[in-house]
């Protein structure tokens, strides 16, 4: 590499990395090798003491983004504010950190001149990263993602947080969380509220919770629930993985006092789930039992089962759907038959499915239809 001070051209490699390979990016694709004529081509016209510290500063970003599998170019603004924030919390002068500012921003003005833009707003950050500066703020290094889709929520539990000190907060909505997961840096915690919704399913955004925690989005998984959530609904969160649950009266009299739980990761022990399989014994279900796979077929099914509160003789549906789903309440969620002993002095034979009302009203419980 070669860049002109002065009237010179002087080289500037760097001492550690002889060929610009360092150890991390090495192995990176073909879009590194972009990035470097790209800096190349940033530096000429700087002066060489310029030129030799912007090199350097975009040598480090680029290892820490290699170090998480991505590469410069590929840049979020979530990501430039990791960065930053890492370099205040390894003790970096703020004189350093301003100077990776400012030719952070001027190489992405000249990314952009030709043709290669990266999807960062510098000064949008920076502004973020001085806020808490004039806060005078202990910058902390727990990480938060925040998903809801209740905008007032986030952005209030967001302000809280970052006024307690966690300054790496993500928010998202639901649709915006499965349509840019991949882009979704981790967090030590992911915060759920668990809003009804208008689907048959009126806790889907519980389903969140497994790529959640399947692509390393987060640690540790916290729902909050508008009110007390059931048991029934319990084991559907302690089986998809949750690990908290907060009912939103109970987290809103003291939002500071939640803020600091998370940062010393003392949570309140009375919120956490019981086990599945402790849930599932208290409420008498079978303990191999699933049950979203169940959930699934239940969907499937005519609406009318589920909402309409008539006989089951009554409705235009046919028998055999509902025996299929009293079969898979037994065979896949574990729902079990009635007590046999009740018929023990009965000629009647003894039901060896669930009764339809029962299967019913478990499915309602754990869709919220009858509030939980």
């Amino acid at each position: 590499m070669s860049v002109i001070a002065d009237v010179a051209i002087v080289p500037i490699m760097s001492d550690r990395y002889p060929e610009d390979q360092s150890p991390i990016r090495g192995q990176l694709p073909e879009s590194d090798s972009v990035f470097a004529a790209l800096r190349e081509d940033f530096l000429v016209g700087f002066r060489l003491n310029t030129a030799r510290a912007y090199w350097a500063d975009l040598e480090h970003l680029a290892d820490w983004q290699a170090e998480r599998g991505s590469t410069v170019l590929a840049l979020t603004n979530d990501g430039l504010f990791r960065y930053l924030r890492s370099l205040a919390v390894a003790g970096y002068s703020e004189s350093t950190i301003r100077r990776r500012v400012t030719c952070i921003r001027a190489f992405a003005r000249h990314a952009s001149t030709v043709g290669s833009s990266l999807a960062i707003d510098v000064d949008q950050v920076a502004s973020r990263i001085r806020s808490l500066n004039r806060l005078g703020l202990e910058v902390d290094t727990t990480s938060l993602l925040l998903v809801s889709n209740d905008t007032l929520f986030r952005r209030g539990m967001f302000d809280c947080m970052q006024s307690a000190g966690i300054v790496d907060i993500h928010e998202r909505a639901e649709k915006d969380l499965e349509s840019h997961a991949q882009d979704q840096p981790h967090a030590d915690y992911a915060v759920i509220q668990l809003l009804a919704g208008r689907d048959l399913d009126r806790l889907a955004g519980v389903r969140l919770i497994p790529p959640i925690l399947q692509q390393g989005l987060a640690s540790t998984v916290i729902v909050v629930a508008s009110s007390p959530a059931s048991r029934v609904l319990q084991l559907r969160l302690a089986e998809l993985g949750c690990n908290f649950v907060y009912p939103y009266a109970a987290l809103a009299v003291s939002p500071p006092r939640f803020a600091r739980a998370l940062r010393s990761g003392a949570l309140d022990e009375d919120r956490r789930l019981p086990t599945q399989w402790a849930l599932r014994e208290s409420l008498g279900l079978r303990w191999d039992g699933t049950l979203e796979p169940f959930l699934d077929a239940a969907r499937a099914a005519p609406g009318e089962l589920w909402t309409s509160t008539k006989a089951l003789s009554t409705l235009a549906v046919d028998r055999a759907v509902s025996r299929q789903l009293q079969v898979l309440a037994r065979d896949v969620a574990g729902l079990p038959p009635p007590d046999f002993r009740r018929y023990a002095s009965s000629v009647r034979r003894p039901p060896d499915l669930p009764l339809w009302p029962t299967v019913r009203n478990f499915v309602r419980r754990l869709w919220g239809i009858e509030g939980f």
